[in-house]
């Protein structure tokens, strides 16, 4: 019986990894790298980090380690900013923990599908396969972006994705199963952008408590995100003090969460309300869609299929549909796809063609790789 297959969907904020056939990614870690304060930072490499021990003595700390550490450490490294890896040294530590430490598997005797961003470009898969074929020795590697990914969880050949990551919101027509590149388009407004606002107001709104301003503490934030925002199904004209309401943390601590903070993913809708000068989400969906005959914008709109956590706030699907629908003009019938599973909908698309039997015929081979080198990648994808 065949190997499976290694399915990875690095993020910004979060990285989900599992096997293809699987329901659910088999874990999920905070892209995040740090050092201890008194560490040499010289080690901060991917070969040091196969060393070290797993002792609170080691230099190198990866995903959750990074939020549970009440040592010193140095400034934390994310090496995907804004959905672009800015470094690929840290980014193999990413990697390394994914499949060693969390799947761990051999890497060398299972193939690898990797989820990329809509907006990567051609070097960036390359740095990928120079990653997995040199540092990893994968015998196969396919690289999709996260958006023709998640069509294919929707069960969709074609659709509009609204994807609301950690770091951004990208909106990614696909068409016949293949994304439109030139017409992708991104906010700098994500999950962690609403959570910083979020952190201010509860800073303000509690005086002497917590500062938030250490990934551990900011992840209580997260915590109260999740569990009090709502968004309006209509425009929000003012926020209402109602709306305030306390939070009881796990230690028991008493939280008291402003109006101000619990409509805080009205910033997707209105990005000044937590002062970013982004476009709103509406004026992606119409910018991508501009150039797009009536026939394509009509197919695309009815299957709008909403990925990222941030779109299980209560009132998205609904508000989404209204604000698409107020800057498209004629009206079109705009009907959004939010699958349960939406927090990993493009890893789960990952895994479901992985585990098709025609998936080694769209991959790069080892054989291939020593070929042809990283330039293969542009032959494929």
């Amino acid at each position: 019986m065949s190997k499976s297959i290694a399915v990875l969907d690095p993020g910004s904020t979060r990285f989900k990894c599992g096997l293809s056939g699987e329901a659910v990614p088999k874990a999920t870690f905070a892209s995040v790298i740090a050092m201890r304060a008194d560490a040499d930072a010289t080690n901060a490499s991917a070969a040091g980090l196969k060393k070290v021990n797993k002792d609170m003595h080691k230099a190198e700390f990866v995903g959750e380690e990074v939020l549970t550490q009440k040592q010193a450490l140095n400034p934390v490294h994310y090496p995907i900013q804004r959905g672009e890896v800015k470094d690929w040294e840290h980014m193999e530590l990413l990697y390394y923990q994914a499949l060693h430490n969390e799947l761990k598997i051999d890497p060398s005797q299972h193939a690898v599908f990797v989820v990329g961003s809509p907006l990567s470009t051609t070097r960036d898969r390359e740095h990928i396969a120079q990653i997995m074929f040199e540092s990893f020795a994968v015998p196969r590697l396919r690289i999709l972006d996260h958006a023709a990914c998640c069509i294919v969880a929707a069960g969709k050949a074609s659709g509009m994705v609204i994807e609301m990551g950690g770091s951004g919101t990208t909106v990614s027509p696909v068409y016949e199963g293949v994304t439109m590149r030139l017409n992708v388009q991104r906010a700098n407004v994500g999950g962690a952008d609403i959570s910083a606002y979020i952190a201010k107001q509860l800073a303000q709104a509690n005086p002497g408590g917590s500062k938030y301003d250490t990934p551990a503490q900011m992840e209580r934030v997260k915590e109260i995100k999740h569990s009090v925002c709502q968004v309006s199904e209509t425009v929000l004209s003012k926020i209402d003090p109602a709306l305030a309401t306390e939070y009881v943390l796990p230690d028991g601590q008493r939280v008291k969460v402003p109006a101000s903070a619990v409509v805080g993913a009205e910033g997707y809708f209105n990005p000044a309300l937590i002062g970013a000068t982004e476009r709103p989400l509406n004026h992606l969906v119409h910018g991508s869609l501009a150039v797009c005959s009536d026939a394509v914008r009509t197919m695309l709109l009815q299957n709008v299929v909403l990925s990222g956590g941030s779109s299980l706030f209560p009132g998205m699907i609904k508000r989404i549909e209204n604000e698409v629908n107020s800057v498209m003009k004629p009206k079109h019938i705009v009907k959004a796809i939010a699958p349960p599973e939406r927090e990993y909908t493009a890893w789960l698309g990952g895994a479901t063609l992985a585990a098709l039997g025609t998936f080694p015929q769209v991959c790069v081979s080892m054989a291939d790789y020593n070929e042809f080198g990283p330039g293969i990648v542009r032959r494929h994808w």
